[in-house]
């Protein structure tokens, strides 16, 4: 036969056995040599997540009938190739301190579909397509928290699997399923507790606290109420200071500092005679704006506002804003500060990425975690962070 010239059959056999083998070695040495290409890390989803917090706050809660959460995050936002997860972590959100607690009995699983986020199922059936694997089973702890400085609040609820779950980006998206079975007794802890959700669009996050005043009731705040979709290039941001009612009269206009930047360390104004006053931001402008009551022993208002260029090119520009006031019964200084609050300006249009499906631990449906998109079909879910290695 042509080509064998020389040859002996036992000679051709070795070698039909040697590319037997070679092509049985072929699919785990491509993966191998992907495994040493890839990269241990983390990938946080939505991306900007690792820049800011989001622009809402998903309440955590156990009761008689526990629950079901179902997280599908299209494969484009995790890998080009696939990963090798070795974990899973969400934030607290951090608005105002909540004390620790402790979920038990909670199983996560991990498995693809074919959905994609936009296209997610209310049925909890419906977005499973193959084997799903457990790769967590036991007790998540949420540790208490504390007043937020500026930047993206820690992951600080972490998920560690004791079985690693393989993902391949060309099999469909990752389908993230979490279930705690219902309470036997009629204890209903923890309640109100919160983690840090996320919707298309831009995000505004308080942090600080309030400095002193007179009566502790009175303390000001500043607030950013406006949906996520509206904290986006084209629009107008208004920041609004509140302070207190009767019988408390604030003393003059009130002033709200913008800026571009954060203080990297909030500067103690106790030096200056303002005690426990602290300023958070690196001023640029200093808006000034009078005291009024819109409803009758509803509060004193002012506000302050920034209108954004429609510029693609400022998406994910940081705004910063500081409250103040004066009160000559406050402190030698005669001033009391706010908190501050942080803007993450972001694109109108955006669609995340994520779905997030919540339900009861029995139902076979849930609902969307809910966004405030006043015309795009909108949707959030909580903020996470997937670790392990990408390729």
């Amino acid at each position: 036969m042509a080509g064998r010239v020389g040859w002996s059959d036992s000679r051709w056999s070795s070698v039909a056995m040697i590319m037997c083998h070679a092509s049985q070695l072929a699919v785990p040495l491509a993966l191998a040599l992907l495994l040493a290409t890839a990269s241990s890390q983390s990938v946080v989803i939505p991306a900007h997540g690792s820049v800011a917090d989001g622009n809402g706050r998903f309440g955590l809660a156990t009761d008689t009938y526990g629950f079901r959460w179902q997280i599908l995050v299209d494969a484009a936002a995790i890998a080009s190739n696939g990963a090798v997860l070795s974990g899973i972590a969400f934030r607290s959100d951090e608005q105002e301190p909540w004390p620790g607690a402790a979920l038990t009995n909670v199983t996560v699983t991990m498995s693809h579909s074919p959905a994609p986020a936009a296209g997610m199922s209310t049925s909890f059936a419906n977005n499973i397509a193959g084997p799903a694997t457990t790769v967590f089973q036991g007790s998540v702890s949420f540790p208490g928290t504390s007043a937020a400085l500026a930047g993206p609040s820690p992951w600080d609820v972490v998920v560690s699997f004791a079985v690693p779950y393989s993902f391949t980006s060309a099999q469909g998206n990752l389908l993230i399923d979490i279930v705690k079975p219902g309470l036997t007794g009629s204890a209903t802890a923890p309640i109100g507790y919160f983690l840090d959700s996320v919707c298309g669009g831009g995000s505004a996050t308080r942090f600080g606290v309030s400095g002193t005043s007179a009566s502790t009731i009175y303390r000001p705040r500043l607030v950013c109420a406006a949906p996520s979709r509206a904290l986006t290039t084209g629009n107008t941001i208004t920041f609004t200071s509140q302070w207190g009612t009767y019988p408390f009269v604030p003393s003059g206009t009130g002033w709200i500092a913008l800026s571009l930047a954060a203080q990297p360390v909030p500067i103690d104004l106790g030096p200056l005679g303002a005690p426990a006053n602290f300023l958070y931001v690196d001023p640029l402008v200093l808006a000034s704006h009078p005291w009024t009551m819109p409803v009758p022993l509803w509060g004193w208002v002012g506000g302050a506002s920034v209108t954004v260029p429609n510029n693609p090119l400022l998406v994910g520009t940081m705004l910063y804003a500081q409250s103040a006031g004066f009160d000559p019964a406050a402190n030698s200084l005669g001033l009391v500060t706010g908190n501050a609050v942080e803007v993450r300006i972001g694109d109108a249009s955006e669609q995340l990425p994520m779905r997030m499906l919540v339900g009861s631990f029995a139902a076979a449906s849930g609902s969307f975690l809910p966004c405030a998109g006043p015309t795009l079909p909108d949707y959030g879910a909580v903020a996470l962070r997937l670790d392990g290695s990408f390729f």
